[in-house]
């Protein structure tokens, strides 16, 4: 692997951020398995400084929600936490909020060079796993009884002590989140973070405005719609749910900067599915006319330009919906790969609430889904 190097030479692997140059460090100590010399498992901390990108200003707020209550257990009541009221910040079309929890040091006052370090809640955050498992990763023996290590920078000198092979991953992982996650603004660390979403929650009988935490979820989205969407996921908790009575709306929206407020739950949810679906049809297009055929190869190479407009968008929707009635006699796939629940829910919100057609039949205007 190549070895730990000098701030100035990884710079050029970040160039991707939207917001260009990188002003700020971000640090965090993040704990590795490596081999010694001797070939020796050990496990040691080190403390990682990635360049963020930075503005010297802090970022207007560009959106304000009344979130509905963290999640404390699903299933029965549905208990949560108390609301709170969430600020959203915005730059160049990207919204983003605080990181939290806050971080564990930050530069002293006018300083520009001093890095801020981040916890290790706040690593795990950004999707960084360090280590947490009892083997070693490079060994795959028992690693137990190990005590946290005096903090060693992460330099070309450790790899002339140590084999980084299984670091260098978890390190590269922390270095490319702070490129592409995080902004420092006015001396605090940002997340990208999307404008939350309403969850048509059928069990609760309840639509709630909560962040968003995965990219997808058990029923690929089928229940999720955008800030804008409330009206949609009525329709669509009426479509599926089985109680009586209105549902309780947890949450609310107080504005929205229409700079940052753009909408297209139905493309949205079709970039979700269609590699999914194609995944699932890739071994039994024999079974398919070669219509649908050729909609799978769109769905499986499926990008936002492959749309240019409504139309087409709304054919390939379609055609997604058609793959998915038909996957009933597929061959069974491990499960939770392919939850039928899901099949059933994309289907109603396909054509029930995006007013997607039966394939091959005309389209049927959709009914608004609030602001765009």
């Amino acid at each position: 692997m190549n070895p730990p190097t000098a701030q100035a030479d990884r710079s050029p692997a970040h160039a991707s951020h939207p917001h260009g140059a990188f002003a700020g460090t971000v640090a965090a100590d993040i704990v590795v398995d490596v081999l010694d010399r001797r070939g020796t498992d050990r496990r040691i901390v080190v403390r990682v400084d990635a360049p963020a990108p930075a503005v010297a200003d802090p970022l207007p707020i560009v959106a304000r929600f009344r979130l509905a209550g963290r999640l404390l257990m699903v299933g029965g009541a549905y208990p949560r936490g108390p609301a709170e009221t969430a600020e959203y910040l915005g730059l160049g079309g990207r919204t983003y909020r605080a990181l939290r929890p806050r971080t564990i040091s930050a530069p002293a006052a006018g300083s520009t060079t001093d890095p801020i370090v981040l916890s290790a809640d706040e690593i795990r955050m950004l999707g960084v796993r360090d280590i947490s498992r009892l083997d070693h990763a490079a060994t795959g023996r028992p690693f137990d009884l190990w005590r946290p290590t005096e903090v060693e920078p992460w330099c070309r000198e450790l790899a002339e002590r140590y084999d980084l092979t299984s670091a260098g991953p978890v390190v590269a992982g922390f270095e490319a989140a702070v490129a592409t996650r995080l902004l420092v603004a006015g001396g605090e660390v940002l997340e990208a973070a999307p404008l939350p979403m309403w969850w048509s929650n059928r069990d609760a009988n309840e639509i709630s405005l909560d962040p968003v935490r995965f990219a997808a979820n058990y029923l690929r989205n089928a229940d999720r719609f955008s800030w804008a969407g409330l009206e949609a996921a009525r329709r669509y908790l009426g479509a599926v749910n089985v109680r009586q009575g209105e549902p309780e709306i947890l949450g609310a929206v107080e504005f929205v900067d229409p700079a940052y407020g753009h909408t297209d739950d139905l493309r949205a949810l079709c970039s979700v599915i269609a590699p999914w679906i194609a995944h699932r049809w890739a071994r039994h297009l024999a079974d398919l006319p070669a219509d649908l055929v050729r909609h799978c190869h769109d769905a499986a190479n499926w990008s936002e330009d492959a749309c240019r407009d409504d139309a087409d968008l709304m054919r390939i929707a379609s055609a997604l919906a058609e793959l998915l009635a038909r996957s009933g006699p597929l061959p069974d796939v491990r499960r939770g790969e392919w939850p039928q629940q899901a099949v059933d829910a994309l289907l109603v919100r396909l054509h029930a609430v995006e007013g997607v057609p039966q394939y091959g039949r005309p389209q049927r205007p959709a009914e608004p889904t609030g602001p765009t």
